[in-house]
This record gives C-alpha cells, structure tokens and sequence, in this order.
C-alpha cells in the first residue's frame, strides 16, 4: 500500500522538456492503467477532468489545467462509464465491474464528487439489473443540469475468454434521470421497434432513438425530459439494400474494434431537431453516404445521399492540392467500408467526417482508418464543401480522430503514419470551407509507439494531447503521458 502511495505522489510532480521550441510534456500522468474514459469534460476554462479506469474495478477522476497542472485526483471503486457536470459538482457513474466474457456486473452507482477539491461528496446505488444477457450503458448530460443513464438489454449472452462482440442486438432499454440525491427519477422503458442503431439527446435533456424496422424504414422516436413515453417519431424511407446493413456497435469493445457505422447528434440551436448520418449499401447494393435532418416541428425529415464509389475517391485524390509539400498524399481506398466517424452542428454547418476502415492480417491484426473526408453542410444539407485530412491511423487498436468546434473553425487532431507514429493536427475555416491549417504536432519528448484517441482537452488559447504509451499488447495496458500546444 504505502508503495502504491509513493507511485501515486510522484505522478503528481510533472517532468516537462525544457527546449523552448519543444511542446511541453508531462511523463507518466498514469501507471499502466485500462485508459481513459469517453471524451475528458470541460470544468471551466481553465480546468479539464479526464476519468480513467484503471483496471476493471476501480478507476479515477483527474483535474488538469491549462498549464497542465494536476489539481487533483479521486480513486473510486467501480468501472466507469462516464462523468460529466451536474449541478454544481461532478458526477460519475460506474458499474461493480467488467469483464469481456461476462460484460458489465451490477449494480450501477453514482458518485457525486466536489468540483473543486475531487473529494466524494456522496454516492449511491442507482440502478441494478437482473438481466443475465450483457448490456452497454450510456451517459449524457445536459446543459440544464439534466442527466440520463441509458442502459440497453441485449442479445447477446457470455462470450469465450478474450474476445468481444462488435455488434449487438438489442432488444430493450431502459433510462434513468437522477435527481440531486442521486436517486432514480422518471425511469422509461423502451422496446425498439426493429434494429436499435443509435440515441442521442439535446441540452434539454430530451431523449432521441433510431431504429431501423422491418421495413427498411429509419424510425426516429422523441422522449420528452421528464416524461416516460414518446411525445412522437419520424418515419424515413433511406433506400436500404437490407436492414442489416446498419447496426449497433458495442460500446464497450472499443478495445478491438472501431466505431459504429451509424452516428447521430442533436442540433446546437433547435431542441427539436436531430441529425442522422450512415454509410451503407442502397436498395441498388451500392455504397452511399446518407444524411437525415429529422423536424420535430412539423416532424418532417430532409435527406441527402452521395455515392461512395472508388472512382470518386480515385478522383478526389488524383485532384488533391496539398495544404503542405511535407504532408503525405491521402489514402482513401475504394469505399467498401467507409463509414461515419463524427456528427455534429455548429453555428448553422453541420459536419459529417467519414473514412474508409480495414483490418490488415499479418503477425497480429492491424486496424486502419483512411484519410479522413470531411462534408459541411448548410441546415438544409446542402453540401457547401468537402475536405480530406490526409491521415492515416495504423495501429492494433482502432484509434479515432478527435474534433472540435471554437470560433467558426473545425480542428481536427489524428494519428497518422505507419503504425501511427505521428499525429496531424488541422485547423478548417466553416465559413470559406479552406484549411488554414495543417501540420504534423511535434512529438520531441513523446515515444513513438504512443497514440491519441480522441481524448483532446480544448483550451482557449493551446491544447492538451493525452499520448497513451502501450505497456502490455495482450492485456492492453497503457500508460498516459502528456503534450502542450499552441493553436
């Protein structure tokens, strides 16, 4: 015990490379742990809060400043699922346990902890299933101090020691809110009607799931804060080959595979409005990139497709103009597998980022994601430009770009390179649609085996790159460093 003390009170003494030109870079942020958690939440503007698991019952808070200052950190017990703000302090939600063959283990518990000095303030069971066949679980959090655990009841039963399900059938939801005592309030009960592929939900809280029914047909539903059944849904014919071809990606095997093919977000300025966006087959059995804007205002529904064709990505590569000589020319293949890596609107532009994925079979199996091409479009979907970061990540895990919206620009920030040696950072202009910036992220200090996974801390003025340095191939172990930069 007193030897895992003093480990811990030395990750609290930053070591920072001192060249002036060098970014500044924190070794050791984290023994070798499972990793982070979701995406780090943003306290206020000083301060970011990274939750980490560090093995599969226990895991931790950590509070860092811009200056890259640790805070304070909060070991708890429990697997997290994820944590955000909520009212006034922080809360996160954590299962007793995880394993891959048996999924998640029960109960649920919350943990209300004090923003400013990490200390518990209270915690409390709030949720226990008796479901024997595995779930996932969700988090959102609203900006109305709302929040919403969505647990979904699967298909899916125990798996063989040391491999995950990609893909799960679910067959029933169930979503808790929390009032301040963390006990469970307005619990709904959901039965998709068809193939579950996706939910989101908006700053009010309000609840939004996609299902793809029997039909073919997608099927948006509304679930109002506070109420327990639909207020309404929203039926759209997307020219499905089958209804198959979308599916529901398992949160938890993030470990091995990449994300879902399918994403979704809420608009930033009409509650009542949702995005929907998917690559998949049409009822021709060609690949195309479908993007919905579904209207609960009149509950209508706009739609837009693009072929995803090998001769139009032969094209936009033969056209590409480098931003620098220096860069590598894109890789985008033949769009077999391209599907949708990031949703989201800012400032009337909706964003859609898709990129093709591969596995490479060799000694051991390699997961590749192309360069990515980023659509931006106006909020009647029509296309006002389409980009191409020319990355390419390449590694033993799937890893994602992360991206950020800050004054009228899109920054993207991803692995590239053979076996992601290096990191592309990229700054897009959403009012001219031009790159203003592109460049490979200094990684003096930074080993060569360690990657990001869209787990950026976005401050006002410089960011902060968690590298996670993989200390153990099988178990996948990893110990998390950290770089500073300059817009």
């Amino acid at each position: 015990m007193k030897k895992l003390l003093l480990q811990y009170a030395l990750l609290l003494l930053p070591v920072f490379a001192l060249a002036q030109n060098d970014p500044q870079v924190y070794k050791y942020l984290t023994p070798k742990i499972m990793g982070i958690v979701g995406t780090p939440f943003k306290l206020n503007d000083h301060t970011y809060v990274i939750q980490t698991n560090i093995d599969d019952e226990n895991f931790e808070l950590i509070a860092i400043n811009d200056k890259m200052g640790v805070l304070w950190r909060t070991t708890l017990k429990g697997y997290a699922i994820g944590a955000g703000k909520f009212k006034g302090q922080i809360l996160a939600v954590a299962t007793a346990g995880y394993s891959i063959t048996k999924g998640i283990a029960n109960p649920y518990t919350g943990f209300l902890i004090n923003s400013q000095t990490g200390k518990a303030i209270q915690q409390n069971v709030i949720y226990t299933s008796t479901y024997q066949k595995k779930e996932w679980a969700k988090i959102f959090f609203s900006a109305n101090d709302g929040f919403s655990l969505v647990i979904g009841l699967t298909d899916n039963g125990t798996t063989f020691p040391g491999t995950e399900i990609a893909y799960i059938d679910t067959k029933d939801i169930t979503v808790i809110d929390l009032n301040e005592k963390l006990e469970a309030i307005n619990i709904k009960h959901i039965v998709p009607n068809g193939g579950f592929v996706g939910v989101t939900a908006n700053n009010k809280n309000d609840l939004f799931t996609f299902v793809i029914q029997e039909d073919k047909t997608l099927q948006v539903s509304k679930y109002e804060s506070g109420k327990t059944v639909s207020s309404g849904s929203v039926i759209q014919d997307i020219n499905l080959n089958n209804k198959s071809d979308i599916k529901y990606n398992n949160p938890f095997a993030g470990r091995s595979t990449f994300e879902d093919n399918a994403w979704s977000c809420a608009s930033s300025t009409d509650q009542n409005v949702v995005y929907f966006a998917a690559a998949h087959k049409n009822s021709n059995r060609d690949r195309e990139l479908t993007v919905c804007k579904i209207n609960f205002n009149n509950k209508t529904c706009q739609l837009t497709s693009e072929p995803l064709e090998g001769k139009q990505f032969r094209s936009i590569e033969k056209n590409y103009v480098p931003f620098d000589k220096k860069l590598d020319k894109p890789t985008i293949d033949g769009g077999e597998y391209m599907a949708v890596r990031f949703v989201a609107e800012n400032n009337g532009i909706l964003i859609v980022a898709f990129a093709d994925e591969s596995i490479q079979e060799s000694a051991s199996k390699f997961f590749r994601d192309n360069s990515i091409i980023i659509n931006g479009y106006d909020v009647n979907l029509k296309q006002k430009f389409q980009k191409i970061m020319p990355s390419l990540s390449d590694w033993q895990r799937a890893l994602h770009a992360d991206y950020h919206f800050e004054n009228n620009s899109l920054y993207v920030i991803a692995n590239t390179g053979k076996r992601s040696k290096e990191t592309i950072y990229g700054q897009l202009d959403l009012t001219t649609g031009n790159w203003l910036k592109q460049e490979m992220l200094d990684r003096k200090g930074i080993g060569t085996q360690e990657f990001t996974d869209k787990n950026i801390l976005w401050f006002t003025n410089g960011f902060i790159v968690p590298y996670a340095d993989l200390k153990n191939a099988i178990t996948y172990k990893k110990v998390i460093d950290l770089a500073s930069y300059p817009y």
